[in-house]
């Protein structure tokens, strides 16, 4: 392990622990901040932000997913009195 990757090293009755810190690859795949924890992470996103379903992607508060739409256009030409 890298030394920057580890971030607990401990020896706990006759077992060596060591914690991974998860932020240190991609920062753990947060778009916003990584958080390491002992034997897990969270990633949290900056204020007036909110965290994704997906718990890693950070979304604006009231945001809408907007969709777009193609609508083909037919010209129909008629005889008019104009």
């Amino acid at each position: 392990f890298d030394p920057e990757t580890i971030a607990a090293l401990k020896y706990n009755n006759c077992a060596l622990l060591l914690d991974v810190n998860e932020c240190t690859a991609d920062n753990g795949g947060c778009e916003g901040q990584c958080c390491n924890t002992i034997g897990s992470f969270y990633c949290k996103c900056p204020k007036g932000m909110r965290l994704s379903q997906d718990g890693k992607a950070c979304e604006g508060k009231g945001t809408f997913v907007s969709q777009s739409i193609s609508i083909p256009l037919v010209s129909v030409s008629q005889p008019g009195p104009w």
